[in-house]
């Protein structure tokens, strides 16, 4: 699970590319995440990169366009997965300094995430009240 979470392509292809094959791995990555952090709400050893989850929430969560990110059921398995991450953490912020790679900068981080939340906002009120 570990190795599939670290190694699945879950770039969208350019026009023209191989769709039916992105669908699958954003099915898969989306399943994988979903079972690591069941994993870890156990308590569970688990070895999940934390800049990975960034990376994913940066090109899939906040698209460069007005869209609505195609691959909502990843985004909520990434989500439920970074939760549980950094509940089972003592400290957020010591978790997130620990995992991050020396190229990612807190700031990007946080700014990711402040514009995922964004779009998650602007998407619930797009559908309105249930």
């Amino acid at each position: 699970l570990e190795s599939t979470f670290k190694t699945c392509a879950y770039e969208r292809p350019e026009a023209g590319g191989d769709m039916e094959r992105w669908k699958m791995n954003v099915n898969s990555l989306g399943n994988v995440a979903r079972v690591l952090g069941t994993m870890i709400k156990y308590e569970h050893e688990c070895q999940v990169e934390t800049e990975n989850v960034v990376k994913v929430f940066d090109r899939l969560g906040v698209p460069r366009s007005e869209d609505i990110p195609d691959c909502l059921k990843l985004l909520s398995s990434l989500a439920r997965l970074f939760y549980w991450v950094c509940r089972m953490s003592g400290s957020v912020a010591e978790r997130l300094q620990e995992r991050l790679s020396m190229h990612e900068d807190p700031d990007y981080v946080l700014h990711v995430m402040v514009k995922l939340w964004t779009k998650c906002v602007d998407i619930h009120n797009m559908i309105g009240p249930a």
